[in-house]
């Protein structure tokens, strides 16, 4: 059985940790500051780009004093700075970026596992396929394979929404993938437990879904 920490020992730790924060206790309050730029610019790349050094410095200054983190490990402090950004950027665009970065992350370290059919094996219906097992789905206002300039413009004409599927292959990667609305009709049937087959046409978008890996087999 673990001991427990005494209570003076404790709270201790809790006023080193508090001056840290604060900025008070030196050099660890800017080697805490540090860190967290380092996960957060790693982690979110073109985010970072986006919101610029001096913005970001003063992000992580401002989630270090006032939000922090319960968790030190580097997924904990980027899902509680994606909870502390939640209505914080007037910016739309890096607010899209660090959702779908954060996306990726989650996707990546997803615990499901995700299985290629048998060699050979072919699908005749939506009954024998379901979604990929790490698959989500994010709908933004610009295309996110195109530069600053060009999203500034697609966010200003209000346009309808870019819908993407981000998933994880079976041998381990982590694509995107744009979505049509005929994808969006069949992974709604999917979702719901539908699975008549069809036409041709259904018969072909099995296929490519499962060569592109946004479904898996139901034999596995």
């Amino acid at each position: 059985m673990t001991p427990s920490c005494p209570q003076e020992v404790y709270a201790a730790i809790e006023r080193r940790c508090a001056a840290a924060r604060s900025g008070r206790l030196q050099p660890y309050s800017d080697m805490l500051r540090a860190n967290i730029l380092d996960v957060l610019t790693s982690m979110f790349p073109r985010f970072a780009v986006r919101r610029g050094e001096e913005a970001l410095a003063e992000d992580v200054d401002d989630f270090v004093r006032n939000f922090g983190a319960t968790h030190a490990q580097f997924m904990h402090i980027s899902t509680e700075f994606l909870r502390f950004s939640e209505g914080r950027f007037e910016d739309p665009i890096a607010h899209t970026l660090l959702q779908y970065e954060w996306m990726l992350f989650s996707v990546e370290i997803a615990e499901e596992r995700v299985t290629a059919p048998m060699k050979g094996w072919t699908a005749g219906s939506l009954a024998d396929v379901r979604l990929n097992s790490t698959l989500q789905m994010i709908a933004v206002s610009f295309d996110l394979d195109v530069g600053d300039a060009e999203a500034e413009r697609m966010v200003g004409e209000n346009r309808s929404p870019f819908v993407y599927a981000v998933y994880r292959t079976p041998d381990h990667r982590v694509l995107t993938q744009s979505l049509s609305d005929i994808d969006i009709s069949v992974f709604r049937e999917l979702a719901d437990g539908e699975g008549q087959i069809g036409s041709d046409d259904r018969s072909a978008w099995i296929g490519d879904a499962l060569r592109l890996g946004l479904v898996e087999a139901r034999h596995i």
